[in-house]
């Protein structure tokens, strides 16, 4: 994913020892490694609060019943 970023992005790549390029690459890299941190961070976050809502109940058949599809998503759930 990195070489199709840098190939899109940074003009004229391969002469990595023309200053240019190199500030572009430390843009690109600080930019993309903080993006990807934040972003799996958040991904990971989101997968725990599922996990743990389903684990210890904590929506009843009543909250989901104000949902879309919320009697549904209770039986495939078994929430009674």
């Amino acid at each position: 994913m990195t070489n199709f970023l840098v190939k899109h992005f940074v003009r004229n790549y391969q002469n990595t020892e023309d200053l240019e390029v190199r500030t572009a690459y430390g843009i690109l890299a600080g930019h993309l490694g903080n993006t990807m941190s934040v972003a799996g961070g958040i991904v990971v976050g989101a997968i725990v609060y599922a996990i743990l809502v389903l684990v210890l109940r904590i929506v009843s058949k009543d909250d989901l019943s104000l949902m879309p599809k919320g009697d549904k998503i209770a039986k495939l759930l078994h929430i009674k």
